[in-house]
């Protein structure tokens, strides 16, 4: 087992995949060192995998887990401000000064991505795009506007996508840590993370953002729910209309 690791060069979250073979084995001692492995090196991969999932949190300084930290601006998020045009890198330093300043638009946003060779689990790439996407939502989350308000009541908290419940969700990724992993149950316990993310995010698009209205209103101004555009372009365009067509027009 040792040998495998030098000779291979296997590290990071790539040895738990290693390891989850040898309890195929067959022979009983092999299967008691695996699982006594498997156990210390569990602690180290759902303690990296809960933060990720749970806080958006990555500290990984030697690049062992599979999700890595660009160091960089997402250029699926990049805004249209020219001043943040020229942020391309930045130290966590620069981006809490980002964050924390008086600007209104909100902070750039900073890319992660997979390194697949790292995964532990063969045939899953699904599975890693899931957990990415799960962290990155809630980075963006605790990194955006802190606070909400409400107009009515004036009141103002702390945006909480697992809505009191944090504590509950990293406890059940945590008991995963406890024996070798079964994919199965793995992947359950991700999916209810992703579905309570997913009403959430339900949640801020169709109840805080009025989407539901604001489609309204696209069908109303676009598609002659009243009219307004067409008419004001009639109004526009009444003196070109009343010249005869040519092939110019």
């Amino acid at each position: 087992m040792v040998y495998m690791i030098q000779s291979d060069s296997i590290r990071g979250c790539q040895i738990i995949g290693k390891l989850q073979r040898y309890l195929e084995s067959g022979t009983e001692s092999v299967n008691k060192a695996a699982t006594r492995i498997i156990q210390f090196v569990n602690v180290i991969f759902f303690r990296q995998l809960c933060n990720w999932i749970i806080y958006g949190d990555l500290l990984d300084i030697n690049d062992e887990f599979f999700i890595c930290d660009g160091k960089d601006v997402d250029e699926n998020f990049i805004n249209e401000d020219p001043s943040h045009q020229e942020v391309t890198k930045f130290s966590d330093a620069a981006f809490d000064a980002l964050k924390s300043s008086k600007l209104k638009r909100p902070p750039p946003i900073r890319r992660f991505f997979l390194r697949e060779e790292l995964f532990p689990f063969d045939n899953s790439k699904h599975l890693a795009e899931v957990i990415l996407f799960i962290g990155q939502i809630v980075w963006i989350i605790s990194n955006g506007p802190k606070e909400k308000t409400k107009d009515k009541l004036n009141l103002r908290y702390t945006r909480d996508v697992w809505e009191g419940k944090d504590v509950v969700y990293y406890q059940k990724l945590q008991k995963l840590e406890k024996s070798a992993i079964n994919i199965t149950e793995f992947e359950a316990t991700i999916e209810e993370c992703r579905l309570t993310l997913a009403k959430y995010l339900w949640n801020i698009m169709v109840e805080e953002a009025n989407l539901l209205e604001h489609l309204q209103l696209v069908r109303d101004y676009f598609c002659l729910g009243r009219g307004e555009l067409f008419q004001q372009f009639i109004v526009s365009a009444e003196n070109s209309l009343k010249d005869n067509p040519c092939t110019s027009t």
